[in-house]
């Protein structure tokens, strides 16, 4: 046996406090969801080891219940990003790639230049049908698109000189909570 036993301890700046408690609260809440959804989809007669029998009924009531299936069947269509049976219309289709990975990649193609975020809206929410040729997918992206590019004319048959970002940024009316929404 070893008695010359050492344990290390970490720390980091105070404060950093606060997003480690929520990064980590958030991850374990994915965690205990994506448990949870598990459990809900086993069949009955499997036993769930950290869940009494009663706990696991009144969990399978809670999601039966009408309020749950609303907010659950409004949370399934936010996700779908409007898709309804007879219109198909994602919005985007950069998948799991985040948009600052999309951006890195984009001006490693133009070496190192930095793409515009009009450029980078249309890399997600386009389609490759030709060699050169892109086919933006949905309503909402051609009219925002056609917005930016009329914008775009029109401050150059004006003669002024304006960043493109600012122009995309006019376009989809700003920021909100931080983020450029399109």
């Amino acid at each position: 046996m070893c008695s010359n036993l050492s344990f290390r301890t970490y720390t980091w700046r105070t404060e950093f406090d606060a997003k480690a408690r929520r990064e980590f609260d958030k991850k374990a809440g994915d965690r205990l969801r994506g448990t949870l959804n598990q459990v809900y989809k086993m069949p009955l007669h499997k036993e769930v080891s950290f869940m009494t029998d009663t706990v696991r009924a009144e969990f399978i009531n809670k999601r039966k219940h009408p309020y749950f299936l609303k907010r659950s069947n409004q949370a399934r269509d936010n996700r779908l990003s409007g898709q309804t049976l007879e219109k198909f219309d994602p919005g985007h289709r950069q998948g799991s790639v985040s948009t600052p990975q999309v951006v890195k990649k984009m001006a490693k193609k133009k070496d190192g230049i930095l793409p515009t975020a009009a450029e980078v809206y249309e890399s997600t929410h386009s389609l490759c049908v030709g060699n050169d040729e892109v086919e933006l997918m949905g309503d909402k992206s051609q009219k925002v698109m056609g917005e930016y590019m009329e914008k775009l004319e029109e401050y150059k048959n004006k003669g002024i000189e304006i960043n493109p970002d600012k122009v995309y940024l006019e376009v989809v009316c700003g920021q909100k909570k931080g983020k450029v929404y399109g």
